[in-house]
């Protein structure tokens, strides 16, 4: 065999390996881009039971099964996908729960709501009323019989008043039901209770030293006119945490402006509660994407919160504790700042250590883990680490450690939001530098100048 003749078989097969080669990428490619998905079963717990599960999003909207039992989810693992189930059951007013794909990611199956409680479906008409109480609640049955039997011997001054509170109870009843406490909370609960001239029907949420409940005026037990009600642990109450939530109401009473949590009423005698209007919705967490917003999608998403704290800043209030999660984006989709917790005004002189030493360092100023010179520059600081977490999809200094991300703020250089996003220009990079430089004095001198700046180099 001459060399040519080797030479060429040789040439053959090398082509044939280039060619399997380049096929089995390309089928590579096409898996890689295919989304991965897992099956999770769900169970949403509703209060009455049995109501249709459907999926929001498709029209007509998709009924995935029934509340109280297992539904099978397709769950994508490699994207975060967005479920929004809207509940419905006939006589009674829709309601909804969302949740994250990457909260399903685990084996198992998830039971929803997944704090333990029950979704209230609220009767359409007294008819409805009626009937649960007949089928749930033997006693009120009996008792409304003998109301009726007074009724009839003549007692109709005195059995008017029965009559009404027996309505009142079983308003609140069935206000309440459902509304249950996880049984890994500590605390009892309070729900079916009554504070002031409100009437708690349903745990909300828990932090670190207050509860939240869904309330409704005593006068009227009217749904529609529901609150929030903040019910603080008296065990936590110490003389530092009595201070800061008396001033939690001194700043927010004093504060009015529709992109500010309204303050109702209050109590600082004991038990220690805050009534706030009630904003049903999502955290601005909820709207952020891991791989970052577009420019002005952003800017639009921040602007309410600039203009809150512009107003908060020219009444001598900063906030200190900005975050995306004490951001709220109402069904209406108008954006609520909540907690002012720790704020402070202008003519406050005292700082406690829990003010030095905030609990997430995430998205504080340098100059709050040293508790000199925090002032509105502080709030410019966070809200330009926000934005810079809209644009790139996650914050610009993040670890295990709190410490190290405290050392990172203080000390280390804010990432260009180009590294990531090359796209970004130039001129929004360097207006967030400045809004986030490590000494306030080199910042915007106000927080309305850096929106003037983004609004200009956005648009």
């Amino acid at each position: 065999m001459t060399l040519d003749r080797v030479g060429d078989i040789l040439a053959r097969r090398c082509l044939v390996l280039l060619l399997m080669m380049t096929a089995l990428s390309c089928a590579q490619g096409r898996d890689a881009g295919r989304p991965r998905t897992v099956t999770r079963t769900i169970v949403i717990h509703t209060n009455p039971d049995g109501a249709e599960v459907r999926l929001s999003g498709t029209m007509p909207l998709r009924m995935l099964g029934r509340s109280g039992e297992g539904i099978a989810l397709t769950v994508p693992t490699n994207v975060n996908l967005h479920f929004a189930f809207i509940l419905h059951k006939d006589g009674y007013k829709d309601n909804s729960i969302e949740v994250d794909s990457n909260q399903l990611i685990q084996p198992g199956t998830y039971s929803l709501p997944d704090d333990g409680s029950t979704l209230l479906l609220i009767p359409q008409s007294p008819l409805y009323l009626v009937r649960d109480l007949v089928m749930q609640n033997v006693t009120a049955v009996v008792t409304g019989v003998g109301v009726l039997i007074l009724l009839m011997l003549g007692y109709r001054a005195r059995m008017g008043r029965l009559v009404k509170l027996a309505r009142r109870g079983a308003t609140i009843s069935t206000l309440t039901a459902g509304a249950t406490t996880s049984p890994t909370v500590a605390e009892p609960s309070l729900v079916g209770q009554r504070l002031g001239r409100w009437w708690l029907t349903e745990k909300l949420g828990k932090g670190g030293m207050a509860i939240v409940y869904r309330g409704v005026p005593d006068d009227t037990l009217d749904s529609t006119q529901a609150v929030a009600i903040k019910v603080i642990n008296e065990g936590l109450l110490n003389p530092e945490g009595k201070a800061r939530f008396e001033r939690e109401v001194r700043i927010g009473a004093k504060l009015n402006h529709p992109n500010i949590v309204r303050i109702i009423d209050w109590d600082l005698g004991g038990p220690y509660y805050l009534v706030m209007e009630l904003v049903e919705g999502s955290p601005l967490r909820r709207r952020l994407a891991t791989e970052g917003l577009p420019p002005r999608l952003a800017l639009d998403l921040m602007l309410p919160i600039f203009d809150a704290m512009i107003y908060a800043h020219s009444q001598g209030v900063w906030h200190r504790d900005l975050k995306p999660e004490n951001v709220f984006i109402s069904n209406a989709n108008r954006i609520t700042v909540m907690d002012f917790g720790i704020s402070r005004q202008a003519t406050d002189v005292t700082v406690t250590a829990t003010d030095r030493m905030p609990v997430t360092p995430g998205y504080k100023s340098p100059e709050q883990f040293s508790g000199k010179n925090v002032g509105a520059a502080s709030d410019q600081y966070t809200l330009g680490i926000m934005l810079w977490e809209m644009l790139v999809g996650h914050r610009p200094f993040h670890d295990p450690s709190p410490m190290v991300v405290v050392m990172q703020h203080m000390g280390m250089p804010l990432p260009s939001i180009r590294e990531e996003h090359p796209e970004l220009s130039e001129e929004l990079d360097e207006v967030i530098q400045c809004m986030c430089a490590k000494n306030p004095l080199e910042r915007f001198a106000d927080l309305q100048t850096a929106v003037e700046a983004l609004e200009a180099v956005i648009a």
